[in-house]
């Protein structure tokens, strides 16, 4: 936990998973502190698709497709993507597998979201964090 904590403050970024939960539709239900921080966000902003608000402009329209796609089909979810949070750009992987009942009804989805390093060339691409 301490090589984590000095990690953080010396290069900015959260480096352990944080959880998320969503309905059968996609929906997210549930948003620790940590996450809602991460994404810099209050935990009910981040409810139903509230999460890809911070997305930056060139990645919130294909990552939303690809995670109704996956809602729609129950298939994991794996995806590396921009926001602006914090006045800065970060890097975020998300990772997300559907909960099935044993009669295949979709019952809700489980994963993990944690921040990346980001690039010097993605931070030229993404604006520099500016919002």
């Amino acid at each position: 936990r301490r090589r984590h904590t000095r990690f953080r403050n010396v290069t900015g970024v959260q480096t352990c998973a944080l959880p998320i939960l969503c309905h059968p539709n996609g929906d997210n239900f549930h948003v620790t502190a940590g996450l809602a921080n991460l994404f810099g966000m209050k935990a009910e902003e981040m409810t139903g698709y509230g999460w890809t608000l911070p997305i930056v402009q060139e990645d919130r329209e294909r990552e939303l497709d690809r995670w109704k796609k996956c809602v729609a089909e129950h298939s994991p979810y794996h995806a590396v993507y921009h926001i602006h949070a914090d006045n800065r750009t970060k890097r975020i992987e998300t990772s997300a597998k559907a909960v099935v009942s044993e009669s295949g009804e979709l019952l809700f989805y489980f994963g993990t979201c944690r921040e990346l390093p980001v690039m010097p060339e993605e931070l030229e691409r993404h604006g520099k964090g500016r919002h």
